[in-house]
């Protein structure tokens, strides 16, 4: 059963990508992008009586280009979540992709995360397990850079975790694109359900 399971998602992430669309979309161009400490705090002090700002993120494939043109720069070698997890990394292990993430607000905390799977009442949850490469601001200027990353298949292994301007913590899973069209990696919200195992 669980194997089912596990392909019928696996064929449900390589589609959903094709029915949004593209996929991701192409790196946020903020229109207003906050620089400093006095823009930022007074965007946290708005966000403290009303509603959080959603966060737009996004994922790609790194360029030299891109990378060029970024001044900021926060950078991850996956190795260390690839020794976590399977406990050593080979030689003749692939290199990876090098990927890039952008938000459009700042966020805090920001860290990629290892994250795990199991089942609920027969449906499939994404456990974090354990953070990589912690930022404690994350702003729009910026660029969080993950090198070598290497994924597992249709079923997502990490993924990246951040509080938002209302001081909610959020979880998204990185996850391979399997069709031809759009973008090769996007993002998808899971909640942690840890409290829910048995």
């Amino acid at each position: 059963m669980k194997k089912i399971l596990c392909v019928l998602i696996g064929i449900c992430l390589g589609l959903l990508p094709a029915a949004c669309g593209r996929g991701q979309p192409e790196l946020p161009v903020p229109t207003e992008v906050l620089t400093t400490a006095e823009e930022i705090s007074a965007t946290e002090e708005e966000t403290t009586t009303g509603e959080a700002i959603a966060p737009a993120l996004s994922i790609a494939l790194a360029t030299d280009d891109l990378l060029a043109s970024i001044a900021v720069k926060h950078e991850l070698d996956y190795t260390d979540v690839r020794i976590a997890r399977d406990g050593s990394v080979g030689d003749d292990d692939p290199i990876g992709d090098t990927l890039i993430i952008r938000t459009n607000v700042p966020l805090r905390e920001f860290a990629v995360v290892l994250i795990g799977n199991d089942t609920i009442e027969e449906e499939l949850v994404f456990i974090p397990i354990e953070t990589f490469g912690a930022v404690e601001l994350f702003t729009p200027e910026a660029a969080f850079v993950i090198r070598s990353y290497l994924g597992l298949g249709s079923i997502p292994w990490s993924g990246i975790t951040f509080i938002d301007s209302g001081g909610q913590r959020h979880y998204y899973a990185i996850a391979q694109n399997q069709s031809d069209e759009g973008d090769p990696y996007f993002l998808f919200p899971f909640e942690d359900r840890t409290d829910e195992l048995p």
